[in-house]
C-alpha cells in the first residue's frame, strides 16, 4: 500500500509541475551514466560467445533481427503460421545455462522452481506476436521437430540479456480448426474410457452442455432438489481430456490429475457459485444426481475455461490450456441445503 501510495503521489507532481518535473530529469541526468552502450556491448559478448559455444554459424540465422537457430532433429512436417495453436515442449534459459522456464518437471526441479501444483509436460499455446523471437522460432520449425535457438533480448524479455530456447514441436493446430481439434480429442479420450453416452440434459439445465460426453458409475439413492447457494459435498477428480499419441504417451500420462488443494477429496460445492478448478457444467451434473450417485463426464472448454484457459493465480503459469476438455468424475457425498 505504502508504494502504492509513493508511486501516486509522484505522478501527481509530474502531472501538475512539468517545470519542476524537467528540473528534477535534468539534475538527475547529469549524475547517471548512460550504460546503453556498454550494455548493448555486454549483450553483444554473450551472443558471440554462446555462438562459439553452441555451434552456431553466420548462415544459422532466421528473419533480419539476429535470431540464430538450428535443429536437433528435424523432420518433414509443416510449419506454423501466426494464429495457429502448437503443441510444444520449451525450455528458456539464459545464455550462462539459467533456467528460467520449463514445461519438464524434471528440468525445474533441478533449476528450482518446481510446484507440485502446476501440470507440466507438452504446453498448448497460440502463436502470437506477444514475445516476437519465440513466434519467429515457432514459425521456422517443422512439426515433429526439436530444435535451438538464441535470441537477443530486443525480441525477448529486454534488459539487454538474450534467452536460448530449446524447443520440440509436436503438433500443429491451424487457429480455424482448433474447436473441432478439441472435440475430436474429448471424443477419442471418451471412447477410450467407455464414457459413451449422450448427456442427459433437459430444458433446466444451466448450461445444456452440447459436446459433452456422460457415463454413470453409480446411481446412487436418495433424490434431491438444489436451490441457489445450496452446499453439495462432494468427492472430486478431474482431469485433462486428451488423447493426443504424439505427446500423451511418452511425455504426460494419459489423464493428468490436477494436483489442487481438495482436487479428489470431499469438498464443499456451493450450487451456483462454481470456482477453480470447478466449472458451471458440474451444477448441470448435479441436477441428474443422487446421494451416494457417482458420474463420469467430459465437459468442453465453452462450459469451462474455454480459449483463455485458467493460469496459476500465484505464479501465472498455465493451469488449464487454452480450449482443453476437462473429465470430471463426480460423486455425491451428502446434501447440505442452507436456510
Amino acid at each position: 500500500t505504502m508504494n502504492i501510495r509513493i508511486i501516486s503521489q509522484a505522478k501527481k507532481i509530474i502531472f501538475f509541475s512539468p517545470a519542476l518535473a524537467f528540473l528534477i530529469l535534468i539534475s538527475f541526468s547529469s549524475c547517471v551514466k548512460d550504460t546503453t552502450a556498454a550494455n548493448k556491448a555486454d549483450e553483444q559478448r554473450k551472443i558471440d560467445n554462446y555462438k562459439i559455444k553452441a555451434g552456431f554459424s553466420d548462415s544459422d540465422t532466421i528473419g533480419t533481427d539476429g535470431i540464430y537457430f538450428k535443429y536437433i532433429t528435424e523432420a518433414d512436417g509443416a510449419t506454423p503460421k501466426l494464429n495457429d495453436y502448437v503443441i510444444i515442449s520449451l525450455t528458456g534459459k539464459t545464455t550462462e545455462g539459467n533456467v528460467f522456464q520449463t514445461t519438464d518437471s524434471a528440468t525445474a526441479k533441478t533449476a528450482g522452481f518446481y510446484r507440485a501444483d502446476i501440470i507440466w509436460g507438452p504446453a498448448k499455446i497460440m502463436v502470437i506476436n506477444n514475445l516476437v523471437g519465440l513466434s519467429t522460432v515457432l514459425m521456422h520449425m517443422k512439426e515433429g521437430s526439436h530444435a535451438t535457438a538464441l535470441v537477443p533480448s530486443k525480441l525477448a524479455y529486454k534488459d539487454y540479456d538474450p534467452v536460448v530456447y530449446d524447443v520440440t514441436l509436436y503438433r500443429i493446430i491451424p487457429g480455424a480448426d482448433i474447436k473441432k481439434y478439441e472435440f475430436d480429442q474429448a471424443k477419442s479420450y471418451a471412447m477410450a474410457d467407455s464414457i459413451l453416452d449422450t448427456y442427459p440434459g433437459t430444458a433446466h439445465d444451466y448450461p445444456a452442455l452440447d459436446s459433452t460426453f456422460f457415463r454413470t458409475i453409480n446411481e446412487g439413492t436418495t433424490a434431491f432438489d438444489l436451490k441457489q447457494s445450496d452446499s453439495v459435498y462432494i468427492t472430486l477428480h478431474a482431469y485433462y481430456a486428451e488423447a493426443d499419441s504424439t505427446y500423451i504417451n511418452s511425455n504426460r500420462p494419459r489423464r493428468t490429475f490436477f494436483p489442487i488443494n481438495n482436487s479428489g477429496t470431499t469438498i464443499n460445492y456451493v450450487f451456483g457459485e462454481s470456482f477453480f478448478p470447478l466449472s458451471p457444467a458440474i451444477d448441470s451434473a448435479l441436477l441428474h444426481m443422487k446421494i451416494g450417485g457417482e458420474i463420469d463426464m467430459v465437459v468442453n472448454s465453452k462450459y469451462g475455461y474455454g480459449s483463455a484457459g485458467f493460469a496459476h493465480p500465484i505464479v501465472g503459469a498455465i493451469i488449464i490450456p487454452t480450449y482443453m476438455s476437462i473429465h470430471y468424475r463426480i460423486r455425491v457425498d451428502t446434501l447440505f441445503a442452507n436456510e
